[in-house]
């Protein structure tokens, strides 16, 4: 994965082990709860891609 699309979430195929940016799905961010610093956030879906199913 490349840190220069990190507010975007990310793909990863279980079968192939292809990783796809997903530019349409926005990184949420957190609200932390008091003594907590939040630095970075990360989500990866994992499933099957539409070349594996």
């Amino acid at each position: 994965m490349k840190v220069h699309d990190i507010l975007n979430a990310h793909f990863y195929c279980d079968a192939c082990e292809m990783v796809k940016c997903m530019e349409e799905i926005p990184v949420k961010h957190y609200q932390m709860p008091n003594g907590y610093l939040n630095n970075e956030t990360e989500v990866m879906i994992k499933g099957r891609c539409p070349n594996c199913m």
